[in-house]
């Protein structure tokens, strides 16, 4: 009796979901008929009622985000059964496993992992997770809280002249697949793999030549390199299934989703990177090795300065007693460990007693902006000589007290000056500093047209902007302007780009001026931010519209950096999260930390938040022109 209601339960949902169909497919068919919006439905319906077959892999055929909730269901019960509900299945499944990847998760590590070939995906799916419930203990299996899959499709060999770019190439990382044979051995990498290890297709290429005991230049001259497409799917297994199709290990962030809500969330997550990152002592490591579960080696004391600024203007608008007290202890472990007194001068060392005025100026600048600033009022004044010291007649600084013969870096220390002293004379107007800042202002100004570099722009504009706030002054505002109006032309949104989650960067390939790096983004928001309130302060509405658009599309590229969900930290075990969560990427393909990538884009974002309207957030039509600003 119990088996005859299972099947007369089962032939109900069957006609239920059957009318469902029908129904749908009326309304569909109407509205295509019927009204402006029919392609568009079409298109969609498609997506959500797909046919039985289809041959691999066209976009009518690849796995959507609505089919995944089936997928979802299907893993599970294969998992836990052994044998999946019948229930309309997506076409995917039904197509050939030209190369399929499940592996079983716990904790966030991976337990088995395999790779088939044969049947159809759904084969492959059963016999994969038929085998690992065979070789798990019972014990094991009631750990396992996840499967990763990877339906590999579209393979393509590349030739010996196209490793460069179609193989090695870092962007990508994370996105394809990589088959690599050599002789009768062949290895497969899913990019979930790549990703999961940090790891670039050239480590891999290394690491297969030593395995099969050759060197790098054999494997590259008679060696096969096949790269291939696919779904990236993450299942989580439980009374509740459901599963996420990735992208780059990630979900594509829209750059229509940007919302007050979002940067403020955007800039709460990294304000707790931050503070969950402060050691008992103060300190703050140089960064987080996700892949590695471990903190960043090495140390930079400009960079950890500016961490200290970021945590001070961070605990302003939260009243965040907390963040008060990891600033200001943070702020006390930098200056007992990193300063130095040299008769009226005040330093900043590093491990090889090196003194940068990047680092003196930025020390000076946090202690300057910190509530508790009066008690290192000396410490001050001493790093202010020191700065004094390294200025020339002619506006051009010295950028090291040692080594006296290093003058490097002037794209970006000479700016971090600037804006300390323009922050001085915002609060405490003095002609005389006024005078200096002015002449250097004009000498770098000089440079800069001499030979433009990005790098240059994001600490200028600050300070340009900052002493234009006191001065008014129309030749400041004039190369804010300038200097902005070149950096946005080099902004991946003008500049093409492979994969769309590269987007909204600021990266100009071949041009000379770097790789790209959440870094530079950051800091050249921050510039661009206080162009923007330049321009809307001095009625340049065209201007303002094209810096606030591209301000948008930085902003998509910064929260498709960070790390925000258990979506994109698949890979990091649940008790190493606190130290992952917030953070921001290198790059979309590079999951190292760096502590600048987190203070530079905080910063910004802090800034957006101040700075923005309402209806600054909304991004204009797609089929609007991208305004330019006026020249």
């Amino acid at each position: 009796m119990a088996r005859r209601r299972r099947r007369s339960g089962t032939a109900s949902r069957r006609i239920l979901i059957a009318s469902t169909l029908l129904f749908a497919a009326s309304v569909v068919a109407f509205v295509a008929m019927k009204t402006d919006i029919g392609e568009t439905v079409l298109q969609r319906a498609k997506a959500l009622f797909p046919g039985k077959e289809a041959s691999c892999c066209g976009a009518d055929v690849v796995l959507t985000e609505f089919q995944v909730p089936v997928l979802a269901h299907v893993v599970n019960d294969l998992w836990r059964d052994g044998r999946a509900r019948d229930i309309p299945l997506p076409p995917r499944l039904a197509t050939p496993a030209q190369a399929v990847n499940v592996s079983l998760i716990s904790q966030g590590r991976v337990v088995q992992q395999v790779w088939l070939r044969e049947g159809t995906v759904m084969d492959a799916l059963t016999a994969a997770l038929t085998q690992f419930r065979s070789q798990l203990s019972a014990e094991q299996k009631a750990g396992i809280d996840g499967v990763e899959l990877f339906l590999g499709h579209s393979f393509r060999t590349v030739d010996l002249e196209d490793y460069d770019e179609q193989v090695f190439a870092q962007h990508h990382r994370g996105i394809r697949g990589l088959e690599i044979s050599y002789e009768d051995r062949t290895a497969l990498y899913s990019p979930l793999m790549l990703l999961r290890r940090n790891r670039s297709a050239s480590r891999l290429a290394d690491e297969f030549a030593a395995d099969s005991k050759i060197d790098r230049a054999s494997l590259l001259r008679h060696g096969v390199f096949k790269i291939f497409d696919g779904e990236q799917i993450r299942v989580t297994l439980g009374s509740n299934p459901s599963a996420v199709l990735m992208e780059r290990g990630n979900v594509y962030v829209k750059v229509t989703d940007i919302d007050a809500a979002a940067v403020r969330r955007a800039a709460a997550l990294a304000t707790d990177w931050l503070a969950a990152n402060v050691a008992i002592d103060g300190a703050l490591p140089y960064g987080y090795r996700p892949s590695d579960l471990k903190p960043l080696e090495g140390s930079n004391r400009i960079r950890q300065w500016m961490a200290t600024i970021a945590l001070q203007r961070a605990a302003q608008p939260r009243l965040d007693p907390e963040i008060w007290e990891l600033a200001e202890r943070n702020l006390a472990y930098n200056i007992a460990t990193t300063y130095r007194q040299e008769g009226a001068l005040g330093v900043i060392t590093t491990e090889n007693n090196q003194v940068s005025l990047g680092s003196v100026a930025l020390a000076a600048l946090a202690i300057h902006e910190s509530h508790v600033g009066g008690r290192h009022a000396a410490e001050q004044a001493a790093l202010g000589a020191t700065i004094d010291s390294l200025h020339g007649e002619n506006g051009a600084f010295r950028t090291f007290l040692r080594p006296a013969t290093r003058n490097d870096n002037q794209n970006f220390y000479p700016g971090e000056a600037l804006l300390y002293w323009a922050s001085l004379e915002a609060k405490q107007p003095d002609p005389q500093r006024l005078e200096r800042f002015m002449q250097s202002f004009r000498h770098y100004r000089d440079r800069y047209r001499a030979k433009r570099n990005p790098a240059f722009i994001g600490w200028h504009s600050q300070a340009d902007y900052t002493m234009w706030q006191v001065t008014r002054a129309p030749e400041l505002r004039d190369f804010v302007f300038e200097m902005n109006d070149w950096l946005i032309s080099l902004q991946q949104w003008a500049v093409p780009t492979e994969y769309r989650d590269l987007m909204g960067r600021f990266y100009a390939p071949g041009a000379g001026y770097g790789p790209p790096h959440a870094s530079s983004n950051g800091i050249y928001l921050e510039g661009l931010v206080d162009a923007f309130a330049l321009a809307r302060e001095t009625g340049d509405t065209k201007r303002a519209e094209a810096y606030r658009i591209a301000i948008l599309r930085g902003l998509r590229s910064v929260l498709q950096l960070q790390f925000s969900d258990d979506t994109d930290m698949f890979y990091v075990p649940p008790g190493f999260r606190r130290y992952v969560r917030g953070g921001i990427r290198t790059t979309e393909y590079d999951n190292v930390i760096r502590i600048d990538n987190v203070q530079h884009n905080l910063m910004a974002m802090l800034k957006i938040l101040q700075v923005f309207k309402p209806a600054d957030y909304r991004y204009p039509d797609a089929s609007a022109p991208t305004p330019q600003p006026k020249p």
